[in-house]
């Protein structure tokens, strides 16, 4: 059983602001098999602070190859805690590298769910991270263009990272999982990729770590 409350939260610190905007498919986009491996998201990456953002910097993350695999990409994003703590997170992720790129990011091993993003790369050191329009997705699920099956999370206390005085606050989430195998997925988001994700994407600046 995942914590889909917990997973959001840990996402929503590489990519800040999408916290109430998550598309949850059964696949990813693409796999293992029908991956590439984009050689320009392996690095250490900083969300960008914003006036959208203003506590992105929080956090950072490292993209690398994950052992074992040919085309699977891992990120392990560590958070500073209020407290002062650190909390670090690992996520297994697909990069589909057509004409539009995907990430699809497994929220957790073995599980058959995962979070998808459309990225682009503004310059070598800058990584735009667009979010899905949740809206888009329940009407085309409506419409019979996509399926899925619905999973109500109930409200949960949480803190969120655009939160002025970061304190806790009711954050409701309707959740959708996407059900389509990824040649459907694929096929949807290419047909309506302009539709698909929020015009405005999260920044993450690449920085260097010095051993």
């Amino acid at each position: 059983m995942w914590n889909r409350k917990s997973i959001t939260l840990a996402v929503a610190s590489l990519f800040p602001g999408i916290l109430t905007s998550c598309v949850y498919t059964t696949y990813p986009v693409s796999n293992e098999k029908t991956s590439t491996i984009d050689g320009r998201l392996i690095g250490t990456w900083k969300p960008e602070k914003t006036e959208r953002d203003p506590f992105a910097t929080d956090s950072f993350s490292m993209i690398g190859r994950k052992k074992g695999t040919q085309n699977t990409l891992e990120i392990v994003t560590v958070t500073m805690g209020l407290d002062h703590t650190l909390k670090v997170d690992r996520f297994a992720m697909y990069a589909h590298t057509g004409k539009t790129k995907y990430l699809s990011i497994q929220i957790k091993p073995d599980a058959e769910a995962y979070l998808i993003f459309r990225y682009a790369m503004a310059d070598e050191r800058t990584l735009l991270i667009y979010s899905p329009k949740m809206q888009m997705f329940e009407q085309a699920v409506r419409k019979g263009d996509l399926h899925a099956r619905q999973e109500a999370l109930p409200n949960a206390k949480v803190g969120t990272t655009n939160d002025p005085d970061r304190s806790a606050k009711d954050v409701p989430i309707d959740v959708r999982v996407i059900t389509d195998p990824p040649e459907v997925l694929l096929r949807f988001l290419e047909e309506n990729n302009n539709k698909c994700f929020e015009d405005r994407p999260s920044v993450l600046k690449k920085i260097e770590v010095r051993p």
